[in-house]
């Protein structure tokens, strides 16, 4: 009946093994049934014949090697158990024949490619593939199958059925399946599931097998282990091939099972796994559970323990588990990997080496026109990028060097310098060979290129890469050329490497090159207003580039009575134009951020800059996106701590009339808000204030000044809510942090102070404003020149119309009065009163605090 169901092509019998629990069901009963035909003759039935048992046996371990492909994880997993169960009934010569089966069925459909894919031919045409360093083509397999053929190569050597003969081609299919890799038509990344399975059986391969059957393998027989070596180990190649899954997988799931199969394999076959124990405590269950970590922490850490492991790692990063990975993010960090890789070899040669073979994966990746070469493209531009992060110049193999250091000669310099000569303006704009993953790449390279010319101006030739003007002067202008088309891109990431590739390369340009460079940027900036082409974020590139090279093109003036250099003005100019775009609201936001983020930043600040700023302050633009000129406002005003206390730091300048204007800002933002504004404007403005009472840094603007400024932005604000609240609760502020207080012996006007405060709530029915004013009494009650006056206002509030003033005061006085030591039936009467009775209720409770509190 069950060979009926599994066989037969009616259609009721399709339709029973349209379930995935059926046909799961027919496995264990099929498994079951040739189990019990291996019984003694005297268990089984004695009508079934040798033959039929025979019959039987062979059918079922076919059905079972077709079913590993099948398309649901469970009926694989199930028909995986099952074969191996099978397996382990059987005599020797049957089981070797299953197992024969199985390592064959992985070789089927495997391509092996050379010389960079100029010739390829099947696994089973090579005489003796380990001759030769070959790269596997796993595009015709099926990833299903391979998942199922490999999980019953893990549950076969947890059952330990294969004998050690077998063993050598066993572990060539599990290092091959240990980094099994397709991808789908969609380009996501296949395989998780074989790989899972691999580490399952490296982990059932070291728990079953000694270390002698282990050792006793040639690894010359192991084609996928070539790459190692012939002296090597067979634990030593398991182990390499572990911390390679474990420090690069993209599946948390892999790297932790690649983790714990090492552990088994360095527990249970100590002293054959160079620097084994350390290596265990490197490549931790835990460490290894976040990739980035992994890759920048563990993979870095076992590099260092053995020269092995660094070549297998370096290796592994320029492979697909790194650079060309198929996630942007993954690349980014997979390139930061190889930067950190690249300090640990101080040798110049070797270096050179890696940088070389890193340059002709990028020759291969240019010739390739499929994406995936552009991916690979992407991140080995990268992966060069994050080299010359680390490195450190030199260009003769005398000079010394320490352990971290990298050295990058003149060899390698021209290669470099090369590859960013090879992009094609295509390159940067053909939408089929996605051009912001060049474009951001090629910037990141040029940023870091820039830095090393930059760090080799004036040294002697003799200590420096010593490259000709002329190489230099080709590089930087192909740079230009690059950096210009890539500005156009508005992908984020393009448009954050493009303004760091700016700044990095003014640094290396001559001045005339400088202005000539910003009166491109200026003029393309203004074609895009005029053009109203924003929208697009065309002009985004060349706006963020203007605000990063500001400070390049002028000298800090802040202080010193000077205005921006006449270079400056024109990006000053262009920015507060584009911020006025009626065209694009996103053109308004990235001004105003370069704005801030490049021109302030700078400690420059002009009359224009403070209109426009105010203006997009009000900016309350509404389309159908809704209330788009939050954006704006957001850009105007930032909640960064060392933001606000630059701004702070203007106050010492000599721009003597952008203080009150400057204090009423900081007012607006530190008295009423978010919390993160609020958070980061009133931790600066308790930094300065600090600052001022202790007398630190200028003495040309004083605690003093700063608390005179606050009185008159009230005196001016007492009809305006708006600025009056905040600028309440600023004071109420300073007198919490203890600041003010300091002022108490000095020529500060606390009656002015005190006069205002109550003005500022008179006949109000401004809750808000009210508790404000109350807190600012509370301050004023610890000064001894206003404290009777402060303490008889307080007490009158105590019979306000509104509960919510009235338990406000109460609390303020139960405070003080604390403080102060009063006795006890006083406190008692602050404390148990119903403040939210009738005024009239409490006239006797109120006069009795006043007669003590006054009396």
């Amino acid at each position: 009946m069950a060979k009926s169901i599994n066989q037969d092509d009616a259609a009721f019998y399709q339709g029973i093994r349209s379930s995935a629990l059926t046909r799961k069901l027919l496995i264990k009963i099929s498994r079951d049934v040739a189990i019990f035909t291996l019984q003694p003759s005297k268990v089984v039935a004695p009508s079934l014949s040798d033959d039929a048992a025979s019959s039987i046996l062979e059918d079922t371990i076919d059905f079972l090697l077709s079913s590993l492909a099948d398309k649901d994880t469970p009926v694989r997993y199930a028909a995986s158990k099952a074969l191996s169960m099978i397996t382990l009934k059987l005599d020797s010569e049957m089981a070797t024949e299953v197992v024969e089966a199985v390592v064959g069925s992985l070789a089927e459909d495997v391509l092996w490619e050379a010389d960079s894919g100029s010739w390829q031919l099947a696994q089973t045409e090579t005489a003796n593939p380990h001759e030769r360093i070959l790269t596997r083509d796993l595009t015709a397999v099926n990833p299903l199958r391979w998942h199922g053929l490999t999980l019953t190569l893990a549950h076969l050597l947890f059952r330990r059925s294969p004998p050690p003969e077998q063993l050598p081609a066993i572990l060539n299919s599990l290092i091959l399946a240990l980094e099994f890799e397709q991808r789908s038509p969609t380009g996501s990344s296949v395989g998780t599931n074989v790989r899972d399975a691999a580490c399952f059986g490296i982990w059932a391969l070291s728990r079953r097998y000694t270390t002698q059957e282990l050792q006793a393998v040639n690894t010359l027989s192991i084609a996928a282990a070539n790459r190692h070596g012939g002296s090597v180990s067979v634990p030593q190649v398991l182990a390499t091939e572990l911390l390679v899954a474990a420090s690069f997988d993209l599946q948390g799931n892999i790297r932790r099972g690649a983790s714990a199969a090492l552990q088994e394999l360095i527990g249970r076959h100590p002293d054959t796994i160079e620097a084994g124990i350390p290596l265990v405590q490197v490549v931790d269950y835990h460490a290894v559970a976040l990739r980035a970590r992994a890759i920048t922490e563990v993979a870095l850490n076992a590099a260092r323990l053995s020269q092995v492991y660094w070549n297998a790692l370096f290796d592994a990063i320029l492979d697909w588990r790194g650079i060309g990975c198929a996630d942007v993010a993954s690349r980014r960090a997979a390139a930061n990997g190889v930067g950190l890789l690249s300090t640990i070899t101080s040798n110049e040669s070797s270096l050179s080496a890696v940088v070389g073979h890193m340059i002709s994966k990028l020759s291969d990746a240019s010739k390739a026109k499929h994406v995936r070469r552009v991916e690979e493209r992407h991140g080995l531009f990268l992966a060069l990028a994050a080299v010359l992060d680390e490195a450190a110049i030199t260009v003769t193999d005398k000079n010394t060097s320490s352990s971290g250091t990298v050295f990058i000669g003149e060899k390698s310099m021209r290669a470099i310098l090369g590859t960013i000569e090879s992009v094609t303006d295509k390159d940067l704009t053909s939408a089929v060979l996605r051009p912001e993953l060049t474009a951001e790449a090629a910037c990141q390279l040029i940023s870091s290129t820039a830095q090393v010319i930059l760090n080799d101006i004036g040294r002697d030739l003799s200590s420096g890469v010593g490259l000709p003007q002329d190489v230099i002067q080709e590089a930087i202008e192909t740079s230009i050329h690059l950096l210009s088309l890539s500005l156009s891109k508005a992908d984020r990431g393009v448009l954050g490497a493009s303004s760091e590739a700016a700044r990095k390369l003014f640094m290396i340009l001559t001045p005339p090159k400088r202005s000539e460079l910003v009166q491109n940027w200026i003029s393309r900036v203004t074609s895009d207003i005029t053009e109203k082409r924003g929208t697009s974020g065309r002009g985004f590139g060349h706006l963020n580039a203007l605000g990063t090279v500001f400070s390049s093109l002028g000298n800090d003036v802040s202080g010193k009575g000077v205005g921006p250099s006449s270079q400056q003005q024109l990006i000053i100019d262009a920015l507060i134009s584009s911020s006025r775009s009626p065209a694009s609201i996103e053109c308004r936001v990235v001004a105003i951020k370069n704005l801030n983020s490049g021109v302030v930043k700078a400690r420059v600040l002009t009359p224009e800059m403070v209109e426009t700023l105010e203006r997009c302050l009000d900016d309350y633009t509404i389309d159908s996106r809704g209330d788009v000129g939050s954006w704006v406002r957001n850009a105007s005003d930032t909640s960064s701590r060392g933001y606000f206390k630059r701004l702070l730091s203007l106050l010492q300048s000599d721009y003597h009339w952008i203080r009150i204007p400057l204090l009423e800002g900081l007012v607006t933002s530190a008295g009423v808000g978010s919390e993160s504004v609020l958070k980061a404007s009133r931790w600066a403005l308790a930094d300065v204030a600090e600052d001022l009472r202790l007398g630190t840094g200028k003495i040309s603007y004083t605690l003093l000044d700063l608390c005179e400024g606050l009185k008159e932005i009230l005196e001016k604000n007492l009809g305006n809510d708006r600025v009056l609240l905040p600028a309440l609760e600023v004071l109420a502020f300073l007198f919490d942090v203890d600041t003010i207080q300091s002022l108490e012996h000095s020529d500060f006007k606390w009656r002015s102070l005190l006069i205002l405060v109550q003005k500022s709530h008179f006949k109000t029915g401004n809750v808000v404003k009210l508790e404000a004013a109350v807190k600012v009494y509370a301050g004023l009650a610890e000064i001894e020149a206003v404290r009777g006056e402060v303490l008889s206002k307080l007490i009158k509030m105590l019979l306000h119309p509104f509960p919510t003033v009235r338990d406000c005061v109460a609390d303020v006085l139960y405070t003080k009065m604390c403080l102060w030591g009063a006795q006890e039936r006083y406190l008692e009467a602050l404390r148990n009163q119903d403040w939210s009775s009738p005024p009239k209720d409490l006239k006797k409770a109120v006069g009795e605090i006043e007669a003590y509190t006054l009396g």
